[in-house]
């Protein structure tokens, strides 16, 4: 027996958080139902037997019912268990079973299942350890040439302000300090650290400027951008760091995926002779 409710899996995530509480509190250990086996009858419903087999079928629906052991949720899973077989004998004893709308419900169940299997399978035979890997590479590729510098700016009001500060900078005063002291900008907290960024992730006035500066230096005239006036400080040059591929595969493989599916229902789309047709039913389009 292995059917339960969504309602129950549900109110079940709820009283998980009471009922690992309520463990820990009684200091129990894991003997009991755990000792028992598989095919253990935990309650029998007119001739259904229903085991603690079961009963872990129904636990492993409730990702959250990992976090306490099965003995605290084993009495409200055996009770939606048995009102499941209640519930069941009394469908099979209405004969509904054979109503056409369930046959129906059935065909449509069946096709959405074999629909989903298939881009499984399909996804299976595609997503080989070769591919991504393959996909790895093009991407170290496609990123190894892509600068990035690492800096720090100040921003003010005016242009005047801005002047002012360059020439503490020059007279010797401490960037990080500065702009701490005196930028309106969210980074003022942190010594005005940007930390890395590539060229196309600031305002054009902005990474002009920086991508322009030598690391180590700052900018000899304040800069203008939408924002106000800033001072910009290069700490760092260098070209985009690329993630191991052990890093990057659960992105690669879920974006792979998404691509592979694409690619399949575009082939799909240019071997059929589609059709479309207006609410009125008049023809708009031939694919």
């Amino acid at each position: 027996m292995t059917k339960s409710t969504q309602n129950f899996t549900v109110a079940l995530v709820v009283v998980i958080a009471l009922a690992a509480g309520a463990w820990f509190l009684m200091g129990n250990s894991s003997n009991g139902v755990a000792a028992m086996g598989d095919d253990t009858q935990v309650a029998k419903v007119n001739e259904t037997v229903i085991t603690r087999g079961d009963v872990k079928e129904v636990a492993k629906t409730v990702p959250a019912a990992a976090q306490v052991p099965i003995e605290q949720i084993y009495p409200m899973i055996v009770d939606q268990l048995i009102n499941d077989a209640l519930l069941q004998d009394r469908v099979d004893a209405s004969g509904i079973a054979t109503d056409p709308e369930v046959e129906q419900r059935l065909a449509e169940a069946r096709e959405q299942i074999a629909r989903s299997l298939y881009v499984e399978r399909y996804l299976e035979e595609q997503m080989t350890e070769e591919a991504l890997r393959a996909e790895y590479e093009q991407m170290k590729s496609d990123n190894a040439n892509i600068k990035e510098v690492r800096a720090r700016h100040i921003l003010v009001e005016t242009e005047d302000a801005a002047n002012a500060l360059i020439a503490q900078l020059d007279d010797g005063a401490d960037f990080a300090e500065l702009a701490r002291e005196n930028s309106t900008g969210p980074t003022a907290s942190n010594g005005g650290d940007l930390g890395y960024f590539t060229k196309d992730a600031m305002v054009p006035e902005f990474s002009n400027v920086a991508f322009a500066t030598e690391a180590g230096t700052y900018s000899e005239e304040p800069v203008k951008t939408q924002f106000g006036w800033h001072v910009i400080m290069v700490e760092d040059v260098r070209n985009r760091q690329v993630p191991t591929f052990e890093e990057m595969e659960p992105v690669l493989r879920q974006q792979m995926q998404q691509d592979v599916v694409n690619n399949l229902v575009e082939n799909l789309r240019d071997g059929a002779d589609i059709q479309r047709y207006d609410w009125d039913g008049k023809e708009v389009s031939t694919n």
